[in-house]
């Protein structure tokens, strides 16, 4: 197949998995504050001082909530498929990367192939490619200026222009969420580049590196640098509190990332195979082996060393695992052409489509489990058994080409019918949170001590933060106003004279659980402070 054959059909794997209903899904807090910032962005014109429900947003560099606030101008973040088409994009991006970091290092395209078409069904990587989050732009950026790295040493070139490639992608991916992927990603692989590839710094090639580098710091510095200039003291402050985090806030053991191997989803058994250096030694390069798997875990060793660690940070091992996936996939293809495949490998390859079988059969049955009103889908009942019946000829034939296929269109089949099985309505009384909007009250200034990022998002507009000093809440801008609680109010609990203290309404907003409501109460206050007591 000719190359650009190959990577139309990946394209196309990254259209469905990346793309199509790519609504489904509640926004998660992370990609609520992105939006909720891009919200006020788009609607005040501050594109140089961000700001989230009012205050300043300085925490992440802007270039992700830049994107969606130039959204926002034609669409409302309430469009969710919109707003997500270029974490899509961005997806798309890290698989192109793949494909051709693979394919220069091993020197054949089809590796990279294979490599890339692991990358696009692979579950972290779908589902962080759906959410407008700050993750998929760092990393995927990062990716891209490595391969243009590679692309240079691999062959010993001097090709400025791809210097100044990977110093505008650096700088991109630094403005996407500072330096995160030049710690995860860049460091561990020039480390283990030059231990296993290239065991002398390019020197010959300094002018280019002079230039990626230059370039970096112009396109990755420049809103920083504007900050600290205009808001010196807040944005040290905000650092200072960030890099905190990583050693005080969600804190979790040094062993959490140990499962790494199980966010490539469906190909999780290859992963397993491709990590054991004894299945794998004569099967693939030793040389490019080692940079792979040393790349990956030098990653994973250093994702471990701060004490917070969440899943997605786990994101950027897709790149080097998906490598080592192809790899493995490649030798099994050319040994089963050359009808020379092992025990081993007829054993790896039953056993993976044997799962894979199983869970195309009992997939549509999920509906019994995941929502409030079972239901049987004829649609879907025949699209997973297809699939089964596809796999159940790849197991007895062991074509590679057949057992890829397959387990694409398996993993798609999930992405389109299994999104919202993530997130089952097993409440009855569940309601959507932007019903508020059509409220009378809805045009008066909203007030809550501590709402989620998310119900902000939902409520489409800013909720104040009710201060509190020495006990006394300052008083709001209006004399009337609304207050929003995740708990039930009563009068008394604002000790003041009030002439009206009126519950409006309360929505069941938690789609599992009945007892989650958000009550909404209209006040009106005669005197300046109110004192509140919880």
């Amino acid at each position: 197949m000719q190359l650009k054959y190959k990577l139309l059909v990946v394209a196309l794997v990254c259209v469905i998995n990346f793309g199509v209903n790519n609504q489904y899904l509640s926004p998660d807090i992370m990609e609520a504050r992105n939006l909720i910032t891009a919200r006020e962005m788009a609607a005040t014109d501050n594109w140089l001082n961000p700001t989230m429900n009012g205050y300043p947003r300085l925490a992440k560099p802007p270039l992700p909530t830049w994107v969606n606030a130039a959204i926002a101008k034609f669409f409302p973040v309430d469009n969710l498929a919109a707003h997500r088409i270029p974490a899509a994009i961005m997806g798309f991006l890290m698989v192109l990367a793949i494909f051709f970091i693979a394919k220069s290092i091993s020197g054949d395209e089809n590796v990279g192939y294979y490599s890339s078409l692991v990358a696009a069904s692979s579950y972290y990587l779908i589902l962080m490619s759906r959410q407008a989050t700050w993750d998929i732009y760092c990393h995927s950026l990062m990716a891209v200026a490595i391969a243009f790295l590679i692309s240079n040493w691999q062959n010993n070139k001097g090709n400025l222009w791809s210097y100044l490639m990977a110093g505008i992608f650096m700088g991109l991916s630094f403005m996407s969420k500072g330096p995160v992927s030049f710690y995860v990603i860049l460091l561990p692989f020039l480390v283990s580049w030059f231990l296993f590839i290239e065991k002398k710094s390019p020197k010959a090639q300094w002018r280019g590196i002079l230039i990626m580098t230059v370039v970096f710091l112009v396109v990755g510095f420049s809103w920083p640098f504007y900050q600290l200039i205009t808001n010196k003291d807040l944005l040290l402050k905000i650092v200072n509190a960030e890099s905190t985090a990583w050693t005080e806030r969600h804190v979790k053991p040094f062993y959490q990332y140990w499962g790494f191997w199980s966010h490539v989803g469906i190909w999780s058994l290859f992963a397993l195979a491709s990590l054991a250096y004894s299945f794998m030694k004569s099967r693939i390069s030793l040389k490019e082996y080692k940079f792979l798997l040393w790349w990956l875990v030098i990653m994973v060793v250093l994702l471990s060393i701060p004490g917070e660690k969440k899943e997605r940070y786990l994101l950027p091992v897709i790149i080097p695992l998906s490598c080592l996936i192809g790899y493995l996939i490649y030798y099994l293809r050319q040994s089963q052409l050359n009808n020379n495949l092992s025990m081993s490998d007829k054993r790896l390859i039953r056993v993976n489509i044997l799962l894979l079988l199983i869970i195309s059969l009992l997939f549509p049955f999920t509906d019994y489990f995941t929502t409030s009103q079972p239901h049987v889908s004829i649609i879907t009942f025949i699209i997973f058994w297809s699939t089964a019946v596809g796999l159940f000829f790849a197991f007895k034939s062991l074509k590679i080409a057949h057992m890829m296929v397959w387990t694409i269109a398996l993993m798609s089949a999930v992405t389109i019918f299994g999104l919202q099985k993530l997130e089952p309505v097993t409440n009855q009384h569940y309601d959507n949170l932007a019903t508020v909007r059509e409220k009378s009250f809805y045009t008066k200034d909203f007030y809550a001590t501590n709402l989620n990022p998310k119900e902000i998002l939902a409520i489409g507009k800013t909720v104040d933060t009710l201060k509190i000093e020495k006990g006394a809440i300052l008083n709001p801008r209006n004399k009337e106003f609304v207050i929003a609680s995740y708990y039930h109010m009563d009068e008394n609990e604002i000790t003041t004279k009030v002439s009206t203290f009126q519950l409006m309404d309360s929505i069941a907003f938690d789609k599992k659980n009945d007892k989650n409501l958000l009550y909404f109460y209209l006040v009106k206050v005669e005197i300046p402070h109110l004192q509140y007591h919880k």
